[in-house]
């Protein structure tokens, strides 16, 4: 019994008709609500039906197992897995020919299939294959006409990645609450309302919490009603979410900010919390500075009130994330928003001013770090400055107060007299009487050579002049 290697066409072809079903599959579960759907699937199933046919090689005649000319190369010789065997003829009746059945891809692959013979096959075998019977769909589609619902013949074929999600366009079941609660607060903050607090783009990448905090920290930068009812506006959006308080908010209120400020401790109904904010417990604490109180001052000046505004400038460095600072001896060069590397370098030269205070061997010494501390407070900013009568407005009030308070107990202690101006509205006036320098001039809503904010003030003491400096409207 001879035995015969199955065609390498037959094998080509049963590869094309595999890769072609993979493909078609492919694009039924890319497209499950295209209207051609079930036209493809006849397709696929009829190309399948032909797959699975068995097709065994023809007992080839002379005239093909012998090339037309001598010395001509057999095309298929790469393709057989065994080499031919020369028969004698004999007289005998030849045995039936069996193709053996082999595994189509065992030495194919979808990329490496054989270039195309250069003989035609046979007709029969190759109707066999291709023809379709009349009973089911054709395998090629025939031309749509311009206003036909199928798209086989238009199905993308070279791109199959899913365009990036957009957590703002997801749909509303997949977002949990604290996602929601994010995204609706995003939209108010950006609303235009608030443009004039302008939140950096960064914030929205950084953790929930932050983002809480921050926000209800910008708030301080609006007028002391816009403020107080945004307060509570945002605090019902978080009760709309499912968010519940975990404490009550503090009675007491903080003088320097001439407003009553806490935020309470929010829990998501996951159990997520947010840690509040209550500026009157910054007063009993003071952080980083309380070794200072164990320390004997020279004079009898109260220093509580500077230690309180000392705290809550420390914990507004740490956690209003919209905050820009222009100390001179900490960056030269104008007004720079503080990112981790200018907090760090904010921070050291806002501590070693605060210890000064207590370092001072004489009261001229200590009016003069007080003077220094004084510019640090009101270095301490936003771009565009925060509005009149707001929270940080009084802050800087506040703590400019205290200054002055100070001068008066030093005069009186000291019988010495130690002169402070404030400083004019218009930069023109400023500038013509060489009161200031160093100042800064930035781009803001006011009108063009406005006084915006006093960093410090002019000083003469123990006759010294010091100049003071200034942000305005360039």
């Amino acid at each position: 019994m001879v035995v015969m290697p199955k065609s390498p066409l037959s094998s080509a072809l049963q590869v094309a008709l595999h890769g072609t079903c993979s493909m078609i599959e492919q694009f039924l579960l890319c497209f499950p609500n295209d209207p051609a759907q079930g036209e493809a699937r006849q397709l696929l199933d009829h190309l399948k039906s032909l797959q699975a046919k068995s097709f065994s090689a023809e007992p080839p005649s002379s005239q093909h197992l012998t090339s037309s000319l001598p010395n001509e190369p057999n095309p298929f010789a790469f393709f057989q897995t065994d080499p031919p065997t020369t028969t004698t003829p004999t007289a005998e009746p030849a045995e039936p020919i069996t193709a053996v059945e082999e595994d189509p891809f065992a030495f194919f692959s979808p990329m490496d299939l054989p270039a195309a013979p250069q003989e035609t096959p046979s007709s029969s075998l190759f109707d066999e294959w291709v023809a379709p019977p009349t009973s089911s769909a054709p395998t090629t589609q025939p031309k749509e006409p311009p206003n036909s619902s199928s798209t086989l013949d238009t199905i993308p074929v070279t791109t199959h990645a899913k365009p990036p999600l957009d957590p703002f366009a997801q749909n509303e079941l997949a977002l949990s609450a604290t996602e929601k609660l994010l995204r609706s607060l995003r939209q108010r903050m950006e609303s235009v309302e608030l443009q004039s607090i302008q939140i950096p783009q960064r914030l929205w990448e950084e953790s929930p919490e932050v983002i809480w905090k921050t926000c209800h920290l910008s708030l301080l930068r609006l007028p002391i009603q816009d403020a107080r009812s945004w307060n509570e506006r945002l605090l019902a959006l978080a009760k709309e979410h499912g968010f519940r308080s975990h404490d009550a908010p503090s009675d007491r209120c903080p003088d320097l900010i001439g407003q009553p400020f806490s935020l309470p401790t929010l829990c998501s109904p996951t159990g997520e919390v947010f840690s509040g904010l209550q500026f009157s417990s910054l007063f009993d604490h003071p952080q980083e500075i309380s070794p200072l109180l164990e320390r004997s001052l020279p004079t009898t000046l109260d220093l509580q009130p500077w230690l309180q505004a000392a705290a809550l400038a420390l914990y507004l460095l740490e956690h209003d994330h919209t905050l820009h600072h222009a100390l001179y001896s900490a960056y030269s060069f104008g007004m720079i928003q503080i990112d981790p590397q200018q907090r760090e370098i904010f921070k050291k030269h806002f501590l070693l001013r605060l210890q000064n205070i207590f370092n001072a061997k004489s009261s001229a010494e200590q009016m003069f770090s007080l003077w220094e501390l004084d510019e640090a407070f009101h270095s301490l900013l936003h771009n565009p400055i925060a509005a009149n009568k707001s929270g940080w407005d009084q802050f800087y009030k506040k703590t400019r107060d205290l200054l002055f308070q100070a001068k008066e107990h030093f005069e009186k202690e000291s019988n010495k007299n130690i002169s402070l101006q404030e400083l004019p509205s218009e930069y023109r006036t400023v500038y013509e009487k060489r009161l200031t320098e160093k100042d800064i001039a930035i781009q803001d809503g006011k009108p063009p050579g406005k006084v915006l904010s006093t960093l410090r003030v002019w000083m003469n003491l123990e006759g010294k002049t010091w100049l003071g400096r200034v942000i305005y409207r360039g």
